[in-house]
Parts: structure tokens; C-alpha cells; sequence
């Protein structure tokens, strides 16, 4: 990160006063990541894990005080994204010496250390996308369709009515050139075993805009 501020700085040596302000002013940074830390963890001892991600959490906040330090504390803008629970993704379904209640019981340790640590965080504005929040909506609605407990005018009405919230479009390799993918990529919710789907991170960021319109994008 520092190398990218440096370079930063650099390009911007040129720039007058006012346009440097307005560009400090209209940046938005985007950190997205915790998901594979997760999957990593969840496979030591449940202790341990906690204690790593605490530690990891800590380490991200000094790095994104240390952006704003050098970017500016007044004009810092973060869209901070909370990973999703492991369990939910195709690929723990064959995942093996794992509990479930580990993994979700360390996600949960996450998101609780980040909220905590972004309520306190007074260097830059910082918005938390609950990723994990959007995945269980996701999920909970196609649930309620199959159920009978929404009709079907009105499921995906407000979003995608996904045709599968459980397998991913792209199934494992069975040679080195060719991987089998669904017909409609565009109705999984998952792309791959591990990631959402295209279709699924467009309405997350449609999601994510409407947020931030009213609180950045006056």
C-alpha cells in the first residue's frame, strides 16, 4: 500500500491545490478481502484462530490509519467489506476435519472485531458492506419461494430470481481445457465454489451505491 501512496503522491505533485483537494474528496477505496483468511483459519484450533484474527483485524485498521494519515484524514473514504460465512460456499460441503460451528463461530469473531474497531475509527469515514447479510438474503428468498411462501410474481421481483443458490455455475475441472458451466450463468448465485457469481456482485454493487449515494454522493 505504500508503494501505491508513493506513487500517488508523485503523480499528484503536478496537480494544483484545488483539483488535489476535490480529487482527495471524490476518491473512494474499496478493501475486500478476509474470506480465504477464514477458510484458512477455520481449520486450526478454534482458540488460535480467534487469537489470529484478532491480530489480522488489528493489522488491517494500522494500514488503513495509515492511508488516511498520509491521504487525508479529513476526505478518507472506505467501503470496508465483511467476509462471508464459509459454511455457506459450495465448496465446504466437501470440505472435511472442519466443524461448521468453528467456522461460523470465527466469522462471527470477525465481523464483531471489525464493527468494533470501525465504531472507534475517527481517522476517515468508513462503510461496512455486510456481505455476509446480502448472501443469506440471497439464499433466505428462493428458500421462501420453494417453500410456496412467496408467489412467483413476486420472487426475485426486487433482485434476481436465482434458479440455484447452492451449486456453483462452474463445476470442477475434469481435464485441463475444459470445465463444465451452466447454461445461464446469470440465475447462480455462485460463479465457482469459492466466489459470487457476476450477476450476484452486480446487485451487491447496485446495493452498495445506494448506500453510499446519501452519504458520499451529495
Amino acid at each position: 500500500m505504500s508503494g501505491w501512496l508513493n506513487k500517488e503522491e508523485d503523480a499528484a505533485r503536478g496537480v494544483l491545490g484545488k483539483a488535489t483537494s476535490r480529487l482527495k474528496q471524490n476518491t473512494i477505496f474499496v478493501v475486500s478481502f478476509g474470506t480465504w483468511d477464514l477458510w484458512q483459519l477455520a481449520a486450526e484450533d478454534l482458540d488460535t484462530a480467534r487469537e489470529s484474527v484478532q491480530r489480522i483485524v488489528e493489522k488491517m485498521f494500522a494500514y488503513l490509519d495509515e492511508l488516511a494519515e498520509i491521504w487525508s484524514r479529513k476526505h478518507t473514504k472506505i467501503i470496508l467489506s465483511l467476509p462471508v460465512d464459509v459454511t455457506f460456499l459450495p465448496a465446504f460441503k466437501t470440505r472435511q476435519g472442519v466443524l461448521q460451528k468453528d467456522a461460523v463461530n470465527l466469522t462471527d469473531h470477525w465481523h464483531n472485531e471489525v464493527r468494533s474497531r470501525a465504531e472507534r475509527w475517527k481517522t476517515g469515514s468508513i462503510f461496512l458492506l455486510d456481505t455476509n447479510s446480502f448472501l443469506i438474503d440471497q439464499v433466505r428468498e428462493r428458500q421462501l419461494w420453494v417453500g410456496g411462501l412467496i408467489e412467483g410474481e413476486d420472487f426475485g421481483k426486487n433482485g434476481i430470481a436465482w434458479e440455484n443458490v447452492n451449486k456453483p455455475c462452474v463445476g470442477p475441472a475434469k481435464s485441463r481445457l475444459k470445465r463444465k458451466t451452466c447454461s445461464d450463468p446469470e440465475k447462480f448465485l455462485f460463479w465457482d465454489s469459492l466466489h459470487l457469481g457476476p450477476a450476484a456482485q452486480q446487485l451487491l454493487a447496485a446495493e452498495v451505491f445506494n448506500a453510499i449515494k446519501e452519504l458520499w454522493l451529495k
